[in-house]
C-alpha cells in the first residue's frame, strides 16, 4: 500500500479525507483495479485513480463523502455515453469505493499495523468487507501478517473483523495477487495483500552502486546501501536508499545487529560491488550461504574465474556459482557508471519478471 505514510499522516493530524480505490475495471480505462487517490475537503489530492473527466467526478464525489461521512460505491462509465456525465471514449468502465477516512481510532491501528509490517518485510492481507445494505453501504477494516509468505495468518488490528474461517478462506483466494474482490457466503470483501518488498542490497557506495540505486528506486526495489566508509554510505549520496549502513567490518555480514531484521530470500537482490576484489570475494563467499533470489558481483570474467577457483579451494562445489550473475548486468555494451548501473537493474527487473511468471 503505497499510500500508507501519507494516510497515517492524515491521520495523526485528524485531517478529513477520503480514499478512492479502483475496485473493478471493464474494457479500456486510464487505470486498473488497485488504483487509489487521496482526496482532501479541499479537492486536493495524492495519487491518481486516471485523471481527466473521471477524476474529477470522482473527487467531486470524495469530497461530498467525506462532508456526510459516508461511503459509496460509484460507477464511472468511459464508454462515450454523455448523459452518464463522463465524456471520454476509452471504452471501459470504473467501480470505485469512496470512503471516508475520519474515524481515527479505528483506522490508525490499522494502517499502524499496516506500516509495520511493511518496515519489518513481514507478509500481510488487508480484508475491507463490502456490506450494502437499505441503509447503505457499511465498511469493515482488518489487517493480517504471516511469519512468511504462505503460512498461517494473524489478526493483528481491525474492527469489524470477519470470522477467522472467512479470512483464512480470503486470504487463500488471492493466490499471491496484490488486489482482488472476492465474493463469499453473499458478502463482498477487498483483499490486499503484501509480500515483502523486492529489496536490492548495495554492497559498495561507489559511482556504479549510486547509480544502480537511482535506476532501481524508480523501479520499485527497496534499496539498503552498506559500505565500511561513511562518506560513501550515507544518504546525501543515496537520498533514494531506505537504509544506509555502515559496518565496521563486512566479516558475518548477513548476521550483524545491521542486517538482522533483513532476512535474504526470493525477494532479496544483493549487488556486489565494493572497491575492491577481496571485499568482492568475500561478501560473495557468505552471499552464496544465503536464501538470496538474486546474486550479481561486478567484475570482468578472469576476476570471476579466479574468485570461483578461490572458493572451490575452500570447498565450493563449482554448481553453486551458477546462480551468480558475473559479469553482472544485461550485455548492452554499458561503459559508463550510469550506463552499468541500467544494465544491472535491467537484468534485476528480467529476474524479477520470471519470478512472477513462475
Amino acid at each position: 500500500m503505497p499510500l500508507t505514510e501519507s494516510i497515517l499522516k492524515l491521520l495523526e493530524s485528524k485531517t478529513p479525507f477520503a480514499l478512492a480505490s479502483i475496485l473493478h475495471q471493464d474494457g479500456s480505462t486510464p487505470r486498473t483495479a488497485g488504483a487509489r487517490m487521496i482526496v482532501l475537503s479541499s479537492g486536493e489530492i495524492e495519487g491518481t485513480i486516471g485523471g481527466g473527466k473521471v477524476e474529477a467526478l470522482a473527487i467531486e464525489r470524495a469530497q461530498e463523502v467525506i462532508s456526510q461521512n459516508t461511503p459509496v460505491l460509484a460507477t464511472f462509465d468511459l464508454t462515450g455515453k454523455k448523459d452518464e456525465g463522463v465524456d471520454m471514449i476509452c471504452g471501459g468502465r470504473l467501480e470505485v469505493l469512496i470512503e471516508p477516512m475520519m474515524n481515527v481510532d479505528q483506522l490508525q491501528p490499522v494502517f499502524s499495523a499496516c506500516r509495520e509490517a511493511q518496515k519489518k518485510q513481514r507478509p500481510w492481507i488487508m480484508v475491507v468487507s463490502l456490506n450494502q445494505t437499505d441503509g447503505g453501504l457499511h465498511i469493515g477494516r482488518s489487517f493480517y501478517v504471516a511469519q512468511e509468505v504462505g503460512s498461517n495468518i494473524e489478526a493483528l488490528a481491525a474492527y469489524d473483523i470477519p470470522k477467522k474461517e472467512t479470512a483464512d478462506t480470503l486470504a487463500q483466494g488471492v493466490k499471491g495477487a496484490v488486489w482482488d474482490v472476492v465474493e463469499k457466503d453473499g458478502q463482498r470483501y477487498l483483499v490486499e495483500s503484501g509480500i515483502p518488498r523486492d529489496t536490492l542490497y548495495l554492497f559498495g557506495g561507489g559511482h556504479v552502486a549510486a547509480w544502480t540505486a537511482k535506476v532501481a528506486a524508480i523501479v520499485g526495489f527497496r534499496v539498503v546501501v552498506l559500505d565500511d566508509r561513511p562518506e560513501f554510505s550515507n544518504f546525501e549520496r543515496f537520498p533514494d536508499a531506505e537504509r544506509c549502513l555502515v559496518p565496521k567490518t563486512f566479516d558475518d555480514i548477513f548476521t550483524t545487529p545491521e542486517m538482522i531484521d533483513e532476512p535474504m530470500g526470493a525477494s532479496s537482490y544483493v549487488v556486489i560491488v565494493t572497491r575492491g576484489h577481496r571485499n568482492d570475494a568475500e561478501i560473495l563467499e557468505q552471499a552464496l550461504e544465503t536464501q538470496t533470489g538474486y546474486l550479481g558481483m561486478i567484475g570482468s570474467r578472469s576476476k570471476r574465474d579466479a574468485t570461483y577457483r578461490a572458493l572451490e579451494e575452500k570447498g565450493f562445489d563449482r554448481s553453486r556459482f551458477d546462480r551468480v550473475h558475473c559479469p553482472i548486468g544485461l550485455t548492452i555494451g554499458a561503459q559508463t557508471p550510469e550506463e552499468i548501473g541500467v544494465s544491472i537493474v535491467a537484468e534485476m527487473i528480467a529476474h524479477r519478471a520470471q519470478l512472477r511468471t513462475r
